[in-house]
């Protein structure tokens, strides 16, 4: 019963853990890929 219960509980916690590794990687996906339009906007306007 015990081994049991702490299976469950891995298995759980290893798939919110890749949930949240998978929400922390888009997040930063989409920061960083804000960031470079940014960058890439002055750097348009500073040509012109």
């Amino acid at each position: 019963m015990m081994v049991d219960d702490i299976s469950k509980t891995t298995v759980k916690y290893s798939r919110q853990k890749e949930e949240g590794d998978e929400y922390i990687h888009l997040t930063l996906t989409r920061q960083l890929k804000i960031h470079l339009e940014t960058f890439y906007f002055f750097q348009v306007l500073s040509i012109v």
